[in-house]
Protein backbone atom coordinates (compact mmCIF):
# COMPACT_ATOMS: atom_id res chain seq x y z
CA UNK A 1 0.00 0.00 0.00
CA UNK A 2 2.68 2.37 0.62
CA UNK A 3 5.25 1.48 -2.28
CA UNK A 4 2.16 1.62 -5.28
CA UNK A 5 -0.95 3.16 -2.99
CA UNK A 6 -1.84 6.74 -1.94
CA UNK A 7 -1.17 7.55 1.65
CA UNK A 8 -1.17 11.05 1.11
CA UNK A 9 -4.82 11.15 0.34
CA UNK A 10 -5.73 9.71 3.97
CA UNK A 11 -4.63 13.76 4.98
CA UNK A 12 -7.50 15.05 2.90
CA UNK A 13 -10.25 13.08 5.24
CA UNK A 14 -12.30 15.25 7.09
CA UNK A 15 -12.60 13.71 11.06
CA UNK A 16 -16.02 12.05 10.57
CA UNK A 17 -14.85 10.16 7.59
CA UNK A 18 -11.46 9.29 9.76
CA UNK A 19 -13.86 8.36 12.80
CA UNK A 20 -15.94 5.79 10.17
CA UNK A 21 -12.13 4.35 8.77
CA UNK A 22 -11.60 3.14 12.15
CA UNK A 23 -14.98 2.00 13.53
CA UNK A 24 -15.17 -0.11 10.05
CA UNK A 25 -11.19 -1.35 11.04
CA UNK A 26 -12.63 -2.15 14.79
CA UNK A 27 -15.78 -3.77 13.58
CA UNK A 28 -14.57 -5.64 11.40
CA UNK A 29 -11.53 -7.11 12.91
CA UNK A 30 -13.32 -7.87 16.05
CA UNK A 31 -16.02 -9.48 14.29
CA UNK A 32 -13.59 -11.90 12.25
CA UNK A 33 -11.95 -12.92 14.84
CA UNK A 34 -14.77 -13.72 17.16
CA UNK A 35 -16.32 -15.92 14.02
CA UNK A 36 -12.72 -17.26 13.77
CA UNK A 37 -12.38 -18.44 17.73
CA UNK A 38 -16.41 -19.60 17.65
CA UNK A 39 -15.05 -21.71 14.15
CA UNK A 40 -12.47 -23.09 16.41
CA UNK A 41 -14.55 -24.09 18.89
CA UNK A 42 -17.44 -25.43 16.83
CA UNK A 43 -15.24 -27.19 14.03
CA UNK A 44 -11.97 -27.35 15.78
CA UNK A 45 -8.53 -26.12 14.57
CA UNK A 46 -7.78 -28.21 11.91
CA UNK A 47 -11.00 -27.25 9.65
CA UNK A 48 -10.96 -23.43 10.97
CA UNK A 49 -6.76 -22.98 10.11
CA UNK A 50 -7.56 -25.04 6.74
CA UNK A 51 -10.19 -23.63 5.31
CA UNK A 52 -9.01 -19.78 6.31
CA UNK A 53 -6.34 -20.62 3.36
CA UNK A 54 -9.29 -19.52 0.89
CA UNK A 55 -10.01 -16.31 2.04
CA UNK A 56 -7.51 -14.66 -0.73
CA UNK A 57 -8.88 -16.49 -3.37
CA UNK A 58 -12.48 -15.50 -2.23
CA UNK A 59 -11.03 -11.44 -1.30
CA UNK A 60 -9.41 -11.74 -5.18
CA UNK A 61 -12.93 -13.35 -6.25
CA UNK A 62 -14.94 -10.36 -5.12
CA UNK A 63 -12.69 -8.23 -6.52
CA UNK A 64 -12.70 -9.31 -9.31
CA UNK A 65 -16.75 -9.19 -9.48
CA UNK A 66 -17.74 -6.44 -7.74
CA UNK A 67 -14.84 -4.40 -9.27
CA UNK A 68 -14.06 -5.46 -12.59
CA UNK A 69 -10.60 -6.70 -11.18
CA UNK A 70 -8.56 -9.32 -13.31
CA UNK A 71 -7.44 -12.64 -11.39
CA UNK A 72 -4.98 -14.61 -13.50
CA UNK A 73 -5.06 -18.52 -14.98
CA UNK A 74 -2.66 -19.49 -12.51
CA UNK A 75 -4.48 -17.67 -9.44
CA UNK A 76 -7.86 -19.50 -10.69
CA UNK A 77 -6.00 -22.55 -10.54
CA UNK A 78 -4.78 -21.92 -6.99
CA UNK A 79 -7.81 -20.56 -5.79
CA UNK A 80 -9.58 -23.60 -7.16
CA UNK A 81 -7.42 -26.06 -5.60
CA UNK A 82 -7.52 -24.22 -2.05
CA UNK A 83 -11.45 -24.55 -2.27
CA UNK A 84 -11.58 -27.68 -3.26
CA UNK A 85 -8.79 -28.55 -0.10
CA UNK A 86 -10.95 -27.26 2.26
CA UNK A 87 -13.93 -29.48 1.01
CA UNK A 88 -11.62 -31.99 1.21
CA UNK A 89 -10.96 -31.32 5.08
CA UNK A 90 -14.37 -30.58 5.82
CA UNK A 91 -15.66 -33.56 4.65
CA UNK A 92 -12.54 -36.28 5.80
CA UNK A 93 -13.60 -34.24 9.34
CA UNK A 94 -17.56 -35.01 8.83
CA UNK A 95 -16.44 -38.83 8.19
CA UNK A 96 -14.10 -39.46 11.35
CA UNK A 97 -16.48 -40.17 13.91
CA UNK A 98 -16.14 -40.69 18.00
CA UNK A 99 -15.16 -44.58 17.75
CA UNK A 100 -12.61 -44.55 16.04
CA UNK A 101 -10.73 -42.94 18.55
CA UNK A 102 -11.69 -45.28 21.20
CA UNK A 103 -10.04 -48.69 20.75
CA UNK A 104 -9.30 -51.37 23.54
CA UNK A 105 -5.78 -52.05 23.50
CA UNK A 106 -4.29 -55.06 22.09
CA UNK A 107 -1.84 -55.61 25.04
CA UNK A 108 -2.21 -55.54 28.48
CA UNK A 109 0.29 -53.53 30.36
CA UNK A 110 2.68 -55.95 32.59
CA UNK A 111 1.76 -54.60 35.90
CA UNK A 112 4.46 -54.96 38.71
CA UNK A 113 4.63 -58.16 40.70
Amino acid sequence: MLIEGQPAQLCALTVPQWLLLLLSAVIGIGAAHTLYYIAIERLGVAISSSTQLVAPFLTSYWSYLALGEMITLTQWIGGIILFLGGVVVILSQTSITAEAFTSEALVEPDAPD
